[in-house]
């Protein structure tokens, strides 16, 4: 998908969003119950006035814009005990670049997921 932002009556230097985001995904499934899928997400450079001072104020440590950056996630799923049990292993951001969404939060790194979801309501069909 592609989604472009932008506020109206300003400029987009004064956006807290990135005015560009771009995500594409595919999914391969080589049999019913297994699957691998990839996405590489886009977000370009956001801009943060009311922080605007953050990085003199922080010896550069926090800015007030944030880079654009490219993000790549990985993950595979696979049904159990005919289809009743769903589990999911998910790589976010596989390439370690630095993931953040607010001037002074967290920068995320690699992050492993695993889910198991019970589907019970499949025991009564």
């Amino acid at each position: 998908y592609y989604n472009h932002q932008s506020e109206l009556g300003s400029n987009n230097e004064e956006s807290n969003m990135p005015e560009h985001n771009i995500a594409y995904s595919i999914t391969y499934r080589p049999v019913k119950n297994f699957g691998i899928s990839a996405r590489v997400k886009y977000l370009s450079e956001s801009v943060w006035p009311a922080y605007r001072y953050a990085d003199l104020q922080s010896s550069e440590f926090y800015t007030y814009k944030l880079s654009p950056k490219f993000l790549f996630d990985f993950s595979i799923d696979k049904w159990f005990w005919n289809r009743v049990i769903w589990t999911n292993l998910l790589f976010k951001n596989i390439t370690n670049t630095k993931e953040q969404y607010h001037p002074i939060g967290a920068a995320l790194d690699l992050r492993i997921v695993f889910q198991l979801h019970l589907y019970l309501n499949s025991l009564f069909e």
